[in-house]
């Protein structure tokens, strides 16, 4: 995806991938949005694939981060397919190689905690977490 026609939108992904928080980056590109419409604005699939797009491009190409060169590789095998040629397939299956090749050299997700940690209602959750000065000068006392 080359870079947003619309240069505001441009200038905002920018932003946020300069590290701005969404309503900040919004707001220095000229938007006058609160900050759900700027999470909404950061949150969309294109921006989201133009920040993967911003993040490749800056680190010349050589990003550790391999995920978004396989999604880039499986819609380019997508959009050969949708060809329908012999080129278009042999072309599909290299890329359906590479990004495979590639996924295999991705770490193993974390294990699940041994610990499930419950969900709490509302209320247990205000009870077990809100401050209580009495509670802090029970804890004090002791």
């Amino acid at each position: 995806m080359p870079a947003f026609e619309n240069e505001r939108r441009e200038a905002f992904a920018q932003a946020l991938v300069d590290g701005l928080p969404p309503l900040r980056a919004s707001r220095q590109v000229g938007y006058r949005s609160r900050g759900n419409r700027a999470r909404q604005r950061a949150a969309h699939p294109d921006m989201v694939r133009r920040l993967k797009e911003i993040v490749v491009e800056r680190a010349g190409g050589k990003s550790r981060d391999v995920t978004s060169l396989i999604e880039v590789l499986v819609e380019g095998a997508q959009a050969a397919k949708a060809l329908g040629s012999v080129q278009a397939l042999t072309a599909m299956r290299g890329l359906v190689v590479e990004a495979a090749r590639l996924k295999a050299l991705l770490p193993d997700p974390p294990p699940p905690p041994d610990e499930i940690i419950p969900e709490l209602s509302e209320a247990e959750w205000l009870e077990q977490y809100i401050y209580k000065p009495a509670r802090l000068a029970a804890a004090r006392d002791d």
